[in-house]
């Protein structure tokens, strides 16, 4: 097929380039040629394959520990709801003391008796600041040693145990009489022999035991908070969003 170059002397020059590196290159060895050939054909795709291979490296490396993070915060999350289940769970066992729901038990207990026994139950647990059973007005029954409490009909938690008549927790809220940020927890006392309920038990529960078991995954490089329901920091797991109960 014919060919008409708008200039002929490009084409020449061209030719002549061309004819030079062919005269240049036919000098070399045969196994010489194919080194050189095969790393002209190998570099380009070579230094492709390279960048590709770490731009997917750092991709994957960037999800791993993504991954890493949010099983983190699904076991912190875990740990903390369970601790927290396990506490409302106390505040049943001590509703269910003999002294407390049998008033023949009752009877034969000094008052200092029983605040040794619920001093000892809060030894035991070693995470409430206060346990205290109050009559279905508010007034303390007994109490674990410490200053005395004062009524407590206007709680959220004591109004809650006695229009459910179940176990409640509380959301994190500064506690009146401590001035700490706590956890409640309180369930009715229920009469061995009536089944009615005569009393409140409630345990109080700073809110630094849940910080202090978030500890370990910080060290681990986490940023790790406690929300409540409403966003608040104040209870519950996050990472980059909040786990409230």
């Amino acid at each position: 097929m014919l060919t008409h170059p708008e200039n002929p002397s490009a084409m020449t020059s061209a030719s002549f380039q061309s004819d030079k590196r062919s005269k240049g290159f036919s000098k070399f060895s045969l196994r010489t040629k194919a080194t050189l050939l095969a790393i002209a054909l190998g570099a380009t795709p070579l230094a492709l394959v390279g960048t590709g291979a770490y731009l997917i490296t750092q991709d994957t490396l960037k999800k791993e520990i993504e991954a890493t993070q949010k099983a983190q915060a699904t076991e912190a999350t875990d740990k903390v709801n369970r601790f927290v289940f396990e506490r409302y769970g106390d505040v049943q066992a001590v509703a269910n003391l003999p002294f407390l729901r049998n008033s023949q038990v009752a009877n034969i207990m000094s008052r200092q008796d029983k605040q040794q026994m619920l001093d000892q139950y809060s030894r035991t647990y070693g995470v409430y600041d206060s346990i205290a059973v109050f009559e279905l007005n508010g007034n303390v029954m007994v109490q674990t040693s410490g200053d005395f409490l004062g009524n407590h009909a206007d709680r959220d938690y004591f109004q809650e145990v006695l229009k459910t008549d179940k176990p409640v927790i509380s959301q994190p809220q500064v506690s009146k009489t401590s001035g700490k940020l706590s956890i409640h927890f309180a369930a009715p006392v229920k009469d061995s022999v009536t089944n009615k309920t005569i009393g409140i038990v409630r345990t109080r529960m700073p809110v630094e035991y849940l910080e202090a078991m978030l500890k370990n995954y910080e060290a681990q490089g986490g940023d790790y908070h406690l929300y409540d329901s409403a966003g608040k920091s104040s209870s519950w797991v996050t990472r980059n969003r909040s786990a409230a109960m």
